[in-house]
């Protein structure tokens, strides 16, 4: 069992990581050089963060608490918003936007940058502003401090 909690606990140093290089990317970074470039480096690592801590749930919650799990990642992702995300933050739509943007950032086949914003195109183009990476930080931060706390209240009563 120890092995397990090592594992999420793992995960979740890896998801600080890449939050907290997305903050400086934001916070420190981009009002010095002022490169819309950044805000996209941003957004990786925050989907990237955001797809680790949601792994990490899932699986404390199979593990755990029982829930079923499918071999499909967008079938997990559903389980995830409709029986555990409550449990951690009430941010669904947020968390929605930023595992879009980060899917459509992935596929898409042209972007570019404009008046210290990142552009997207999909269907439409999307803009990425520093304002908006801000508060998706401020999200992802309540949602990583929910986690350890969830996970350390259920490790301390040794479940």
């Amino acid at each position: 069992m120890q092995d397990f909690n090592r594992k999420f606990a793992n995960s979740l140093i890896e998801a600080d990581d890449l939050w907290e290089r997305a903050d400086h990317l934001v916070n420190i970074i981009f009002p010095v050089v002022r490169d819309p470039k950044l805000l996209i480096k941003a957004l990786e690592a925050l989907y990237k963060c955001v797809s680790d801590v949601i792994s990490a749930i899932l699986k404390f919650e199979y593990v755990y608490r029982g829930i079923e799990l499918s071999e499909d990642s967008n079938e997990n992702l559903k389980i995830f918003f409709n029986k555990c995300m409550r449990r951690y933050i009430n941010e669904e739509r947020a968390l929605r936007e930023i595992i879009d943007l980060g899917r459509k950032h992935q596929d898409s086949g042209f972007e570019f940058s404009k008046k210290e914003k990142f552009v997207i195109f999909d269907e439409f183009p999307i803009e990425i502003s520093r304002e908006k990476m801000k508060s998706y930080l401020e999200t992802i931060r309540k949602l990583l401090n929910s986690t350890h706390r969830n996970f350390s209240v259920n490790f301390q009563k040794g479940i």
